[in-house]
């Protein structure tokens, strides 16, 4: 008779461990499709800043012909070049993040993070040489108007806020790697 009773309450509680772990599996992937959801949002976002800053640029320089016309051309690739990066790198993420498979989600990841490591690297570059050859190209205008010390405290500036930006947005691939690595374990068992 007690065996019985001991049989039943393991049924019981093998019933409801089953249910707690189907729980925590949703919870985990509606952790990872939120995670997934807003770096894809940011993707957009950064793409749609991109857009509207070319013609910016653009109608500034016509318009104030401000800018040397080799540094003009030079921001416009940068720009140019940062729009085919945007575009490419926000496809591939939303690409790799609808598969399926949480190893096919992971090996796309990963991916996903190397090339934006490596972008990141060239752009930072590029966006330095950039900022040293407006200085040196605009060296006299800024020490006309005694603004040089304010243009390169703009400039430190706006490096420490895209290197802040950058650093956030990295932190948010890395936890979402975590969270289908997380996932991944937790389907093996």
């Amino acid at each position: 008779m007690e065996l019985e009773q001991l049989k039943q309450q393991w049924d019981i509680l093998h019933k409801k461990l089953d249910e707690q772990q189907i729980i925590n599996k949703r919870l985990m992937e509606n952790a990872v499709k939120g995670k997934i959801k807003s770096i894809s949002n940011e993707n957009w976002g950064g793409l749609i800043l991109v857009v509207f800053t070319i013609p910016f640029i653009w109608i500034m320089q016509h318009n104030y012909k401000s800018l040397d016309t080799d540094v003009f051309y030079f921001a416009l690739f940068l720009m140019f070049l940062s729009l085919l990066f945007s575009i490419y790198s926000t496809f591939l993420f939303d690409k790799t993040m609808k598969k399926k498979s949480i190893l096919e989600r992971e090996k796309g990841l990963l991916k996903f993070k190397k090339i934006n490591y490596i972008s990141t690297f060239i752009i930072t570059v590029l966006a330095i040489v950039f900022m040293v050859w407006v200085v040196i190209s605009m060296y006299k205008q800024f020490m006309q108007a005694n603004m040089l010390e304010i243009a390169i405290l703009f400039f430190i500036a706006a490096m420490g806020f895209g290197i802040w930006v950058t650093y956030k947005y990295f932190r948010k691939i890395n936890e979402l790697h975590q969270s289908i690595s997380d996932l991944k374990e937790f389907e093996k068992e």
